[in-house]
């Protein structure tokens, strides 16, 4: 069905005890691990940090929201499962509503900070020890501003409303965290 802001609060129709956050892709929500973590520990619950479907694309196949609805669904009773995810139609496999919980953040800041991020020393270092001796991007790149990025009109800096494929494929839309992975949530 269509997701209203009604749907989207459904606390009240939760069918089990589990408490989804699906993280949301730089919003800053590695704040709220301590947070979980200081919860869990006065009240004897789990915090399960990322699931069975670990994968970089926007978007997940029917597969695997099935694979990650079922471990999900398995979870002790009272679990926060924490993961970057799209949000899940449990109902659609066969399974109770969990609690769904996330964050927002402004679009153009949540762009600019993961323009940066991309660019950061510690991105950089990751890169060198996972492809040791490829070629890099040239420092250009990484000195680049990001007002420099949007008068060049750089792929990695627009935002094509509506578009169903994008350039590049990053994590621009903030709608599929809380819409899921069909098409129109694009």
């Amino acid at each position: 069905g269509r997701v209203t802001l009604m749907n989207l609060n459904n606390t009240r129709y939760a069918g089990s005890e589990i408490v989804i956050f699906n993280r949301p892709t730089r919003v800053d929500s590695e704040q709220m691990v301590p947070l979980f973590r200081q919860l869990a520990a006065m009240n004897d619950i789990n915090v399960v940090l990322n699931g069975p479907v670990r994968t970089m694309n926007r978007t997940r196949t029917e597969k695997e929201q099935l694979i990650e609805s079922e471990w999900a669904n398995e979870l002790e009773r009272g679990s926060i499962y924490m993961a970057h995810s799209n949000w899940l139609d449990f109902e659609s496999f066969g399974f109770k509503k969990p609690i769904y919980i996330s964050l927002v953040k402004d679009p153009i800041d949540r762009m600019i900070t993961d323009f940066y991020k991309r660019r950061s020393w510690v991105k950089r270092a990751i890169y060198r020890r996972m492809y040791p001796g490829r070629r890099e991007r040239p420092d250009e790149w990484y000195q680049q501003s990001f007002n420099e990025c949007v008068r060049s009109r750089s792929p990695e800096c627009l935002f094509v409303q509506h578009a169903v494929a994008d350039p590049i494929q990053d994590f621009k839309r903030q709608s599929l965290y809380f819409c899921g992975n069909e098409a129109d949530c694009l």
